[in-house]
Parts: C-alpha cells; structure tokens; sequence
C-alpha cells in the first residue's frame, strides 16, 4: 500500500507541463483518452479565474529568486510571463 501512496503523491505533484506528457503518453502508447484526470490535476477551480482575467498578476511582493522560479515553471507550462 505504501507504494500506491507515493504513486498518488507523485501524480498529485505533477506540474501542468508533466500532466501534458503523461496524458499524451496515456492516449499515443495505451490508447487511453485522460482527458478527466488531466485536468483533476492540472489545478483547483480558481485557475479558471486567471486563465478568463489573463493577463493579470498572479504573484506579488515575492523575492526576486522567488519570482524567478515561478516564472520559469510557467514558461515551462506555456504561459508567456513578465516580471516587473
């Protein structure tokens, strides 16, 4: 069981980008349509809300380095990102 723990809890900590794969790894090598998982996954409901207002700020008052991670994982996501 301990195994099927640290299963989920890798699935659970997925970024958007890694959902994309494993679902396009899911549909072209098994045939499986994920489509409901991926996006279970891909974010809570609030996401929706800055994917609508876009562009709008999403991190604010952060440190530098910090805002240099979150934008790099963005970029990686797709997103196109501006710090100021």
């Amino acid at each position: 069981m301990a195994d099927l723990k640290d299963f989920a809890e890798q699935l659970v900590n997925l970024t958007v980008k890694e959902v994309n794969e494993l679902a396009d790894i899911l549909k072209n090598d098994y045939g499986i349509e994920p489509a409901a998982a991926a996006v279970a996954v891909a974010g809570p409901a609030e996401a929706k809300e800055l994917v609508d207002n876009a562009p709008s700020n999403i991190k604010e008052a952060v440190s530098k380095d910090e805002a240099e991670g979150f934008k790099k994982s963005l970029e990686e996501a797709g997103a196109e990102v501006e710090l100021k």
